[in-house]
């Protein structure tokens, strides 16, 4: 299992699916509202043992998923032997039509992680286990404007403190604007097209985003991010489907925080790599993705069903780099694949176990990382 501070085990065998509603919405299409809890367990080498539990709940503002897509609510709260702590929530709201898209994530950490410093060249030797406190609150609203298309607003508002108990690591030593931490406010604007099928697990369809978050300049914090994300879906047949990925982000500013600068790594961009092994001011990368069901023809019977079981490989490239130093040579491979399992069929909800390998440096082990998430990467 990879270094990874997501790095758990789900007990999938006691999982509990408690039916919270159903409505008929015509004799062809049925929905359901979903509570589906679940624990977690694992162990990692910045917590040693972990433990915790999950819930996910399911529902539909409009009971026509021909209309309305399904909206969503996720918590995910751990503790660890050496008593830290991590509390997360995440939210997509549609209401009737798709009209209004409301999502939200929060989070509360007190939680170790690796630093490795900034840029593309960073070293494995220089790895530096910082304790991250953050409050974290990220809220967009999304209102359709004519078909397919969205204009939305955003608030990001986030408080962060940092230490590292070596105080000669590259952390303590070296110079990253933001160490202290504090509070920071950011303001979002953008739109988006999205004429995808299913907003959970595509498999036809495109989406294209462009959003811009501006600090509000709380701390003397003087920034901005602009993050675009395209994607296509191609489907083959009932079965097969495939995705490719654009993602580039950009901060930039007099004062930029370094825990603001775009990463690569974790369980959605270039899965292989530890979750922000990589940073620096842009970062641009792709990926596709082909998705198999096997027995997706098959006729569903409920949580046991191999219906709901599907297979995925996937391969990628990536990079960060500073103003004036786009180098092809800096970009960085990563491929893998994994199994998915959809939990709701209806809104095609899924849990994904991903295994992905990056690229292998000098005198450094291969990058490699095992992934438990909620929904596909992309």
């Amino acid at each position: 299992m990879n270094r990874s501070q997501y790095s758990v085990l789900i007990l999938l065998f006691l999982f509990l699916a408690l039916k919270v509603s159903a409505q008929e919405a015509d004799s062809a299409y049925r929905t359901k509202n979903q509570f589906v809890p679940y624990p977690v367990v694992g162990n990692a080498p910045e917590t040693g043992f972990q433990f915790g539990f999950g819930a996910i709940y399911t529902f539909f503002i409009n009971h026509d998923p021909r209309e309305t897509r399904n909206s969503f609510i996720y918590s995910f709260n751990m503790w660890t032997a050496k008593q830290q702590q991590q509390y997360a929530v995440q939210a997509s709201v549609w209401l009737p039509k798709n009209i209004w898209n409301f999502t939200a994530n929060g989070i509360y950490t007190d939680y170790p992680l690796f630093f490795y410093g900034v840029g593309s060249d960073t070293k494995q030797s220089d790895e530096d286990l910082i304790t991250s406190k953050r409050f974290k609150i990220l809220t967009v609203a999304k209102h359709k404007i004519i078909k397919d298309l969205y204009a939305g607003v955003g608030l990001w508002v986030q408080n962060d403190n940092f230490s590292a108990a070596d105080s000669t690591g590259i952390f303590n030593t070296g110079d990253y604007y933001g160490k202290q931490g504090g509070n920071s406010m950011l303001i979002g604007f953008g739109g988006a097209f999205d004429n995808r099928d299913y907003e959970n697990s595509t498999t036809t369809g495109s989406y294209f985003s462009l959003l811009e978050w501006i600090s509000l300049g709380i701390n003397n914090y003087k920034f901005h991010v602009f993050n675009l994300d395209a994607r296509h879906f191609f489907r083959f047949d009932a079965t097969k489907c495939a995705g490719i990925q654009f993602v580039y982000q950009t901060a930039q500013g007099s004062a930029t925080p370094f825990y603001y600068l775009p990463f690569i790594g974790g369980d959605q961009i270039l899965r292989g790599y530890y979750v922000g092994r990589y940073r620096d001011q842009h970062m641009l990368a792709t990926q596709a993705e082909f998705r198999y069901r096997p027995w997706g023809k098959q006729k569903d019977h409920g949580w046991f069903s191999l219906s709901r079981l599907s297979l995925a490989g996937f391969a990628g490239t990536g990079m960060v780099f500073s103003n004036g130093e786009f180098n092809f040579s800096n970009l960085k491979p990563n491929y893998g694949g994994g199994f998915r399992y959809m939990f709701e069929p209806t809104a095609r909800m899924i849990l994904r176990f991903d295994y992905g390998v990056g690229s292998k440096n000098p005198g450094e082990k291969r990058s490699t990382g095992f992934y438990i998430s909620l929904n596909e990467a992309f």
